[in-house]
């Protein structure tokens, strides 16, 4: 479009006629021959049995300004001859392929790899077979190349999490680390920021991994125990365990085997392997080497019998005592000693007021419930929130979010705390990491990819922000529990004022309304007291599991 022809236009607007911006906006969609996106859809292809449904299908949201229509008509060819078409390699439209598609002829995974015309089409295409409103669920504006064949199949869109930020964070020699957290859950970040107000005014947090090794536990089967016996005793003789080492790390420049453990239930061999993995999370590369070293063993026990490469002594995405104990992945400690004066100040209690109820709840009531692993208030909170914004698996919170949380007041009356957790299993190379959002996560704490220079160190390094963040959320949570401080910031943060659904009546609920006039009188009645209380709209703290 000329620049002319737009100056023109403009001084024949009327800018203040209220619907001028729709007026321009019109104007430079026809000029560059682009509808308006308000119209922006693309149809629905018949069923080759079916008649035509007038349904669509608008893609909104997190969308670029312009988008391109979608055509997806089913075509005139016939549907033999597209179906050939397909067989033999050749072009066929978006609208023949969903024909194919709604007859079984073709696999959702293959729509990527056939189209010529880019991943949105073929999204576009799937959306359709669905018939299902999506009109909520954005999928333009994302670059699907880091996606296929990487991290998702079947694709239909992509869901935005909100990702906050919480910080400063004073951890080791950093005075200003952000971390970024994915979350839905109002006061999350609110509470982990109050917390980190805390460690940095009582000089930082420190925190160190002292232990490393992803581990995958395959279960092989002898005719007899003695057949099993006999491997356990053969892996104990140091040459025949440098053999499989040697095959274990063939698979990988990085794969570096530190330990075999063995153990027998009857005929049956769990053989546990633990290697260290240089910056990625480590499971495939370990189920690779795996697979490599029990083709060496079979080869020397012809009689044995691969069960499964994975026999859940793992022990993956479960939470395991031998995890507890041993350590999966990483295993990362953080502590910090709080002054008095900050804990008052700040987390409005005291130190002894802190500890005890770090007892009370955190050791003794998790030790009645049968925890594993959970001594904690809500470590597992802020490890999904870390891991979604970088690019980790979700799924291994359960285990990455077992955690000791200790507090206790010093000779000096301050209050230590210490986290401490065994299994985090965190990488900053492969999986989710590659996706250009998640990377820019990791960029922001200067610990995206691999550390050429120390292999492992960009992954130990997420791995003790990760542990002194859980320990800022500890803090919050705790201090609030102990105020009796958690409903009413819970009520102000987490509950959205927004009428969401239509047919529930804007009310208010008995307790709703016993809190708002607690609080007035509260606010109206307290002048100046030995115990202060805290207004509402300062509480900021987390939730409760």
């Amino acid at each position: 479009m000329e620049r002319s022809i737009l100056h023109e236009f403009l001084k024949n607007v009327n800018f203040e006629d209220p619907n001028c911006r729709d007026t321009i906006e019109n104007f430079v969609m026809e000029k560059i021959g682009i509808k308006s996106r308000k119209n922006t859809f693309f149809s629905i292809g018949e069923d080759e049995n079916e008649e035509p449904d007038d349904v669509q299908t608008r893609d909104i949201g997190t969308q670029s300004d312009f988008e391109e229509k979608i055509d997806i008509s089913p075509g005139e060819r016939s549907y033999d001859d597209v179906k050939r078409e397909w067989e033999q390699g050749k072009k066929v439209t978006p609208g023949e392929a969903l024909r194919l598609l709604k007859q079984g002829e073709v696999k959702q995974r293959e729509l990527e790899n056939r189209f010529d015309f880019g991943f949105e089409k073929a999204i576009a295409v799937r959306r359709a077979f669905l018939r299902r409103n999506l009109e909520d669920l954005p999928f333009r504006g994302y670059d699907y190349k880091y996606v296929v064949n990487s991290c998702c199949e079947n694709v239909i869109g992509y869901i935005p999490v909100p990702v906050g930020i919480a910080g400063p964070l004073c951890l080791n020699d950093e005075k200003d680390i952000y971390v970024p957290m994915a979350t839905t859950e109002g006061a999350l970040i609110a509470s982990t920021n109050r917390g980190m107000n805390a460690i940095k005014a009582s000089n930082g947090v420190q925190s160190t991994v002292y232990n490393c090794g992803m581990t995958r536990a395959p279960v092989v089967k002898f005719p007899t125990a003695r057949d099993a016996i006999n491997l356990k005793m053969w892996l104990e003789i140091a040459e025949n365990l440098q053999h499989v080492r040697t095959e274990f790390e063939s698979c990988s420049r990085f794969a570096r085997l530190k330990n075999l453990e063995v153990i027998i239930d009857g005929n049956l061999v769990f053989l546990r392997f633990v290697a260290f993995t240089g910056d990625a999370m480590g499971m495939n590369m370990v189920s690779k080497s795996c697979s490599q070293a029990i083709r060496y063993i079979s080869e020397q026990f012809p009689e044995m019998q691969v069960v499964s490469l994975s026999g859940n002594y793992c022990v993956d995405k479960k939470a395991a005592a031998v995890n507890w104990t041993q350590g999966r992945g990483r295993s990362v400690v953080a502590e910090c000693v709080l002054p008095a004066n900050v804990v008052s100040k700040i987390l409005k209690t005291t130190p002894i007021d802190m500890a005890n109820a770090a007892n009370a709840k955190l050791q003794i009531g998790s030790s009645r419930a049968g925890c594993i692993g959970g001594s904690n208030a809500h470590a597992a909170n802020i490890v999904a929130a870390v891991f979604i914004a970088t690019g980790q698996d979700p799924a291994q919170v359960v285990s990455s979010s077992m955690c000791s949380t200790r507090m206790e007041v010093t000779p000096e009356g301050s209050l230590y705390v210490s986290c401490t957790m065994t299994c985090m299993e965190v990488g900053t190379v492969g999986g989710g990491t590659i996706l250009p959002p998640q990377k820019a996560c990791l960029q922001s704490l200067n610990c995206a990819g691999p550390n050429y220079e120390k292999p492992g160190r960009n992954s130990e390094k997420l791995c003790e922000i990760i542990a002194a963040t859980v320990l800022a959320g500890e803090l919050s949570l705790m201090a609030a529990l102990v105020t009796n401080d958690l409903v009413a910031s819970h009520m102000k943060l987490n509950r959205s004022k927004l009428q969401l659904y239509a047919q529930s009546p804007p009310t208010k609920s008995k307790i709703e309304e016993q809190i708002e006039n607690a609080t007035k009188n509260m606010q109206k009645s307290v002048k100046l007291s030995a115990k202060r209380v805290v207004p509402q709209e300062m509480v900021q703290c987390s939730n409760i599991l």
